[in-house]
């Protein structure tokens, strides 16, 4: 094997693709990064941990075919090294059992790795399949993901939902048995088979498709019964589907609510980190008062003492307020849902000092989240 290509290129790629090597494994071979030097002037990236994996594809100047394994550690750390030299190409060459890499003055002699025990990725190409603009993608995790559980033994809750029960939009919903985030998001088109017709995705997977983006201006997505294909320019990324059943999750989706509050987001948000200090000492937890006219969030810590915030309505609250109710909440919940909303009003609505509450922006029905409050005691 034989080919040159551009240096920070081919760095950015190896790095990518080194995500999804498994440097736990009881497999060693998959500490390992494939590279591929193919006879059309590309060389192709492969890693796996066998639940997801990467393939990259790259423009090089091949003079000779050829593939070999290269550990996912020391090639990321190899070449990141040779990162400030000004030489813009780096050479892999392969001869007698030694990988040889160049750039400028520097050089790396490696043994070469027996690759003949990884194993074979093929990404799904056919079946059904949806496309959708990788801005709206990227919204759409951006919007839901914090509600995505981090309880390894809660497998059903580990993902993103999408529902495509629409062929125009898609439902990305997840949750944490706590809270719950739903955004909806065009498509730019949808063609569904005979099998799945909504898909459970790892969450970390979702948060690494959304955060590739540099020049993609779309994603095209294949899935089968089993595994999901993420096909984002020259970048495939491959996962299995989360097989566990999701939670029907409108069943916590208030059919009407008591109260409803609209309120400047940014002061909603700047009341809340005015008690997070003492909140985050004590699991979290901020009360909120609520009279007519003013909101009161209002945290406390044995260690911390008391921290308290008055938040002045600007705008009428509608309907009616029991005297001194009160309510609690994880602050860290209020505070992701809020973030969320990119509109500078907000609508809190709230069924009784018990019940789940509901943020959503004015006059939208695209993104909400829904919490469930501590219990008062």
């Amino acid at each position: 094997m034989n080919f040159t290509a551009l240096k920070d290129e081919l760095r950015k790629n190896f790095q990518l693709c080194s995500k999804t090597a498994d440097t736990k494994s009881l497999q060693p071979i998959l500490e390992n990064v494939i590279i591929k030097a193919g006879d059309d002037n590309n060389i192709t990236m492969m890693s796996t941990n066998t639940e997801v994996s990467t393939m990259i594809t790259m423009k090089a100047d091949v003079s000779e075919q050829g593939i070999t394994a290269i550990s996912a550690k020391i090639g990321s750390e190899i070449l990141s090294s040779i990162s400030w030299n000004k030489d813009e190409n780096i050479e892999f060459i392969i001869k007698d059992d030694t990988l040889l890499i160049k750039s400028g003055d520097s050089k790396f002699n490696i043994p070469v790795i027996n690759y003949d025990a990884y194993p074979e990725i093929i990404p799904v190409s056919e079946g059904s399949s949806f496309k959708i603009g990788f801005a709206n993608l990227k919204n759409a995790v951006r919007c839901v993901k914090s509600a995505v559980s981090k309880d390894f033994l809660k497998e059903n809750l580990k993902g993103i939902y999408i529902e495509m029960e629409d062929e125009n939009s898609f439902n990305f919903v997840a949750t944490d048995s706590r809270r719950l985030s739903f955004k909806r998001e065009s498509v730019k088109s949808v063609a569904l088979g005979d099998g799945k017709k909504n898909v459970l995705i790892p969450g970390t997977v979702m948060d690494d498709v959304a955060g590739i983006g540099e020049d993609v201006e779309e994603v095209m997505c294949f899935f089968d019964n089993k595994n999901i294909s993420f096909y984002l320019n020259n970048i495939v990324i491959t996962s299995s589907l989360i097989e566990a059943q999701f939670p029907n999750y409108k069943m916590v989706v208030p059919e009407e609510t008591k109260i409803s509050l609209k309120l400047d987001r940014s002061l909603f948000i700047n009341s809340l980190k005015a008690v997070m200090p003492v909140a985050r000492l004590e699991n979290n937890c901020v009360e909120i008062a609520l009279s007519k006219d003013c909101m009161i969030f209002n945290a406390s810590s044995p260690d911390a003492g008391v921290a308290s915030q008055k938040m002045h309505l600007t705008d009428e609250l509608t309907g009616e307020v029991e005297p001194d109710f009160r309510i609690k909440f994880n602050i860290k919940y209020l505070s992701d849902a809020v973030s969320s909303i990119e509109g500078n009003e907000i609508e809190f609505k709230l069924i009784d000092s018990v019940s789940q509450a509901v943020i959503k922006e004015i006059d939208r029905t695209d993104y909400f989240s829904i919490i469930m409050p501590i219990k008062l005691y």
